[in-house]
């Protein structure tokens, strides 16, 4: 994981990490404790097991808010949020992950969006100060999302 620096508004710091497929997460996130997290990912031939699986390993480290962008990223975006809530019969929890597709967007304009509006639920007692980049399987995006944050950070990008 490496970090891109601070951007925004709310001061995120920027963590970007590129991986083939989410499978590979091991315990890279344990030290952002609170994070958001923007996804690029073609999930769209993906099980649903392993989008499931990926969900359940944000939300147990510390995912507050997430964004999901690239082919298949509304179908991604509803099984997250069917992992989170499950099948509604246990205790009400009260961490809530405000989850986003962005399948119209780009995927720069998708960072944008998660930087500068992407938050935690207003309700909630998370404090984010960390937001993750996450590119599986293509390095383009990763480099992409790295030259759009260096960007934002010297104010050519508003």
């Amino acid at each position: 994981m490496t970090s891109l620096g601070v951007a925004g508004e709310k001061g995120y710091e920027i963590w970007a990490l590129a991986l083939d497929q989410p499978a590979e997460i091991t315990d890279e996130l344990a030290g952002l404790r609170t994070f958001g997290c923007a996804v690029a990912w073609d999930s769209q031939n993906e099980p649903v097991e392993a989008i499931a699986n990926f969900a359940r390993k944000l939300i147990d480290s510390g995912c507050v808010f997430v964004g999901f962008w690239g082919p298949g990223c509304e179908r991604a975006h509803d099984i997250f949020d069917e992992e989170e809530v499950g099948d509604g019969s246990g205790a009400e929890d009260e961490s809530v992950v405000m989850t986003s597709w962005h399948e119209k967007e780009s995927w720069p304009e998708t960072l944008d969006f998660l930087i500068d509006f992407g938050s935690p639920a207003e309700d909630s007692t998370n404090q984010c100060n960390n937001l993750l980049v996450l590119s599986f399987g293509s390095t383009d995006w990763a480099a992409q999302a790295e030259l759009h944050v260096a960007r934002r950070r010297l104010g050519s990008v508003t």
